[in-house]
């Protein structure tokens, strides 16, 4: 299992998102795939670091599926999130 800690950050026109990927024991996931998707299409993506940390920039303000993808885990999907402009939510 796959567990994702997360911030959003935004500017005037576009926003970010960016977090932490955890296993199931609580430890940081490196090399994670983690995926900003949008009415099925991938907007955004970005792989998790050596911390497990992922950070994925120019969105459109709005509202995205986070997508996280790890090899022998199971994906993960955290639905409607929401990226706003000129807001630090």
């Amino acid at each position: 299992m796959l567990l994702l800690g997360f911030g959003y950050a935004s500017s005037a026109s576009s926003g970010s998102m960016s977090g932490t990927v955890y296993n199931d024991a609580r430890n940081t996931v490196s090399g994670a795939l983690v995926q900003a998707m949008q009415h099925g299409s991938v907007k955004g993506s970005s792989l998790t670091d050596v911390n497990g940390i992922y950070n994925i920039d120019y969105l459109t303000p709005g509202r995205y599926d986070l997508k996280v993808t790890y090899v022998h885990y199971k994906d993960m999907l955290l639905k409607n999130v929401a990226v706003k402009s000129g807001r630090v939510s």
